[in-house]
């Protein structure tokens, strides 16, 4: 019988092939020697608003998987302009090098600190750079003005500006894969936000987010669900004594 129905067609969709075509990407390299909570409060200082911590993310590093915390803040929501601080660096315990060393050379007695980006040491994508501590990802609409200023801000930091790293210079494996982990982590800070802001409205309306049907005397949207995300821009939303 199975010959008289058609075989299913898997449909994927290739978010990678997308991208960049409504938004522009910025990624800036950071020093400091600030621990993370205290490098995105610094950051908030620097821009007079909160940055949010959103969840964590777990990245392959020296084939060991190391957790990177993730610092939000959004400038304006109409066109979705947010700056994402993440560590550049993570710490291998010396435990975890201790299978990967040679044992006539003697086993490493230290931690050690392993990049995303780095020019020498341990590293996954090799760069002209080196000893940068934080990677700071800014992202905006095309055609929004909010970023100009942004990036005003980041350059009289010291950030070292790598945008460049995500656009396509030649054909080469490896290049190919830096840009593939950039794109592929970009997209997975998109959706990390919208999840992350649409659960920090629902907190802050206590779960309630329709209006009952009785207190309708007519339903003008039936049942439409309404976006929430246009609350975010109240400054309802951020009384001190909530």
């Amino acid at each position: 019988m199975s010959k008289y129905f058609a075989t299913p067609k898997k449909h994927t969709l290739d978010l990678e092939s997308y991208f960049g075509q409504h938004k522009n990407y910025y990624i800036f390299l950071l020093k400091s020697n600030t621990v993370p909570v205290r490098m995105a409060a610094k950051l908030g200082d620097l821009f007079h608003l909160p940055f949010l911590f959103i969840d964590q993310i777990e990245l392959p590093l020296c084939e060991k998987e190391c957790a990177f915390p993730l610092f939000f803040s959004r400038f304006n929501s109409q066109n979705e302009a947010n700056l994402i601080l993440m560590p550049n660096k993570a710490t291998l315990s010396a435990a975890d090098l201790s299978d990967a060393s040679d044992p006539l050379l003697g086993l490493p007695l230290f931690d050690e600190e392993a990049y995303i980006f780095n020019r020498h040491g341990r590293f996954r994508f090799p760069c002209e750079w080196e000893d940068f501590d934080y990677l700071i990802f800014l992202s905006a609409e095309k055609d929004s003005r909010i970023s100009e200023k942004v990036l005003d801000v980041l350059k009289n930091t010291k950030c070292q500006d790598i945008s460049g790293m995500i656009q396509p210079k030649g054909n080469k494996k490896a290049e190919k894969e830096r840009i593939s982990f950039l794109q592929r982590l970009i997209i997975d800070f998109d959706v990390m936000v919208s999840d992350f802001l649409e659960e920090y409205v629902r907190r802050k309306l206590g779960g309630v987010t329709t209006i009952p049907d009785e207190n309708y005397v007519f339903r003008r949207f039936d049942s439409i669900a309404v976006s929430l995300q246009p609350l975010l821009d109240t400054s309802l939303m951020h009384r001190p004594d909530y």
